[in-house]
């Protein structure tokens, strides 16, 4: 979910062609499609994430990163076994916000769940989309 308003947010500003969205997990179920959850409550906001698939991250990933968003502490400490080098590109999604959560992840769980994790997302990128900008040395125009 957060791959895709994070690319609806950027392509809104017109600022998707300075940067690569992508979405790989820690603990992925590699080849799992999007949850019916996910897709259905961002599809009610104009975003079309019915061709996720799930994959894991690897060690390129995190060396071809500008910054890399993880939703829990946990994540962040992984990464730092994968390519201890590239582990000041690692930040908690929270921390966009000035914060420090773990945002745990509604996979396997009701809807409600679905539309909580959803609004936190949204709100941390609201709170801290300038500090997003920032972190990517993005200029906007």
């Amino acid at each position: 979910m957060v791959a895709g308003v994070l690319s609806a947010r950027l392509a809104a500003q017109q600022l998707a062609d300075q940067v690569e969205v992508r979405s790989a997990g820690v603990y992925a179920v590699e080849g799992a499609k999007a949850s019916a959850h996910g897709v259905e409550l961002l599809a009610a906001k104009g975003i079309d994430i019915r061709q996720h698939v799930a994959r894991g991250v690897v060690e390129q990933d995190i060396q071809q990163a500008t910054l890399i968003l993880v939703m829990e502490e946990k994540h962040r400490q992984s990464l730092f076994h994968y390519s201890p080098m590239d582990f000041y590109k690692v930040l908690l999604l929270s921390e966009l916000a000035n914060e420090h959560f773990d945002l745990r992840d509604p996979y396997g769980y009701n809807k409600a769940a679905y539309v909580t994790t959803l609004q936190t997302i949204e709100k941390i990128l609201d709170i801290g989309w300038s500090n997003l900008l920032t972190r990517l040395a993005i200029q906007t125009k």
